[in-house]
């Protein structure tokens, strides 16, 4: 898809700051394409693709860190064990990381070992980590929700046109040509 865009309009390819798209776009190889080479952030639902039946798996070599399938980050205090969700620091356009930062220093939330905690200072999650997963914009964060409002509202927009219009039935079109 995006090699076609690239030929019969490449300015379209260009310009694209964003690429939203729903679950039938979650695929590792074109998620990676949309950033490593054309610089396009991916906003693509995902597909719970974790068939051993686990809610949350162990982030990298890091002890008290868990992440689930949708890109939620984790922070097991290490005295009590309680879960809390980490903040987003933002995405590191040079070393192709999301940070994620402490809860307790972010919303004052109590952990009694934060004084222990390896990661009391935040982490840096690479791209590479899991490139479905994990991408430039933050599947947990506002911005990433906002960006893929906008593709639903535009899906909503075109539905509403077709009742006016009164159109029964869509055929595929081909919008690269």
């Amino acid at each position: 898809m995006l090699e076609k865009m690239k030929e019969k309009q490449p300015a379209l390819l260009e310009n694209a700051e964003t690429m939203a798209g729903d679950k039938g776009y979650d695929d590792t190889k074109f998620i990676a394409n949309l950033w490593d080479d054309h610089g396009i952030k991916p906003v693509i639902d995902i597909r719970n693709m974790w068939k051993d039946g686990e809610s949350t798996r162990l982030l990298g070599d890091y002890e008290n860190i868990t992440h689930n399938y949708k890109g939620n980050v984790y922070c097991h205090c290490p005295v009590t064990g309680k879960q809390q969700e980490m903040a987003n620091g933002g995405f590191e356009k040079d070393r192709d990381t999301l940070k994620k930062l402490c809860p307790a220093k972010q919303y004052g939330v109590s952990c009694e070992g934060m004084a222990d905690c390896p990661v009391a200072q935040g982490i840096r999650i690479k791209l590479e980590e899991d490139r479905r997963i994990f991408t430039p914009i933050d599947r947990a964060s506002y911005k990433w929700e906002t960006e893929y409002n906008k593709r639903t509202a535009v899906e909503r927009a075109i539905v509403d046109w077709m009742f006016l219009l009164d159109l029964k039935i869509i055929q595929y079109a081909d919008w690269t040509k």
